[in-house]
Order: structure tokens, then sequence, then C-alpha cells
């Protein structure tokens, strides 16, 4: 890291003055393109490091590049979905504790309360079987002192990412590339769910109920989400 970086990094964690638009433009701007070339040239490099670590008995880094050359062939799988736009998870860590008022969360998808729009469900749906885990980056304005952030300095995008996650001899191994499946603009960013499950008929002029079909088997779509919490 540069030394102005590290200046600048040292400067907003004591007087917390990067705000979530200066933040959420920070992660856009770190966007990156990949392509089966690159690929291809990443692979390489691969090898040549886990023949050089692999002399040198460094097992932890050895099974690091093996999570990362088992991910090539699922992100040339992406591409072709669609998908080749991703963010280093450094890149989206690294200034998320400095964001004043500390109103930028990140987490994962199934924990996620609040609405997603149909289209970025529609990507999901297409990929949900080829990423381990998604997570969403967002900002919760929720809490009493969150709220009194002035609407117009408000960062309503929230961004959907899926990444990989593979565990080996024991080890959790997290790609460093975060997919962009989507982000959306979050006219809720300010509520909890249920009062946006009593704004939503207003905003949308349409009822979250009359859309959704519930369950015959109320029971066991409770038993199926615990089971899934165990598993």
């Amino acid at each position: 890291m540069k030394l102005i970086e590290k200046v600048k990094k040292l400067f907003n964690k004591n007087n917390k003055e990067m705000s979530p638009s200066a933040y959420f433009n920070e992660v856009k701007n770190k966007k990156n393109v990949v392509t089966d070339t690159s690929l291809d040239e990443y692979y390489n490099n691969c090898l040549r490091l886990i023949t050089k670590y692999e002399s040198t008995g460094q097992k932890k880094a050895l099974e690091k590049l093996i999570h990362l050359t088992s991910c090539v062939e699922k992100e040339r799988i992406v591409i072709k979905s669609g998908v080749d736009t991703f963010v280093y998870r450094d890149d989206v860590f690294e200034y998320i504790e400095d964001v004043a008022n500390d109103v930028v969360k990140i987490i994962e998808m199934e924990n996620y309360s609040r609405d997603i729009p149909d289209d970025v469900i529609e990507k999901y749906n297409q990929t949900k079987g080829l990423f381990d885990k998604f997570y969403v980056l967002f900002t919760d304005y929720t809490g009493n002192s969150e709220r009194k952030v002035q609407a117009e300095k408000r960062e309503k995008d929230p961004i959907l990412f899926g990444v990989f996650v593979e565990k080996i001899n024991g080890n959790n191994y997290l790609n460093d590339r975060m997919y962009v499946i989507g982000d959306w603009e979050d006219e809720y960013c300010d509520l909890t769910l249920e009062k946006m499950v009593n704004e939503y008929k207003d905003s949308k002029g349409k009822d979250i109920g009359n859309e959704i079909k519930i369950p015959d088997d109320l029971e066991g779509l409770i038993n199926k989400i615990a089971s899934k919490e165990n598993g």
C-alpha cells in the first residue's frame, strides 16, 4: 500500500469522515472484468506457485492455491452466464468500518431482511447453482442514530455478490473475487421489515400479500428452514 493511501486510511479511521456514497463509489470504481484469457493466465500462475510451494512444504499456501485453481472452471461457467464483473474482497472490506455513522453492512443473502427487485432475483436464480454463497452490501438506516443521516446523503444502492467457498482439510477458503450479480435502488433503506410491509402497497400500488402464495404446509416450511440452518 502506498504511503498516501496509508495516510488516507488512517485519517478516515480517526475521523470517520467517509460518507456511504463515497464508500460505494470507491467499491464501484474498483470493479474488474474477467475473461477466459485472463483466467488462463491466472490459472497458469497458480500452477507455477503450486510447484514452488510444494517444494517448500507451505501447506496453507498450497491449500489456498488448490482452492483458487478449482474455482477457475467455475468462473468460466459464470462468465458464460453473463456475470463477468467482480470486486476484490479487500476492496469491499478496506474502508467499510470507516464510513460515517457505521451504516454500511455486509451480510449473507439469507439474512438480508429487505426487498430485492424481481430483475435481480432473476439474475440470482440464474446463478444460484454456480456460486457457493451470496452476500449483500447495503446501508442500514433503521437504528436511532442512523436515521439522523440526512435523506440527501443516504446511499440507496445495495449490491448482491456471489462468491466461491470451499473446505479443504477442515479449513474454509473464501475466494478473493466477489462477483457482482446486481445492484438496485432501495426505497426502504430506513425502514424495518415490518414497516416496509406497511409501506410497500403505497409505494408500489400493490400489496405484497397478493403476489405471494401462502404455503399449504406452513409447519413444513418452518421445518425446512430449520433443517437448512442445521445443515
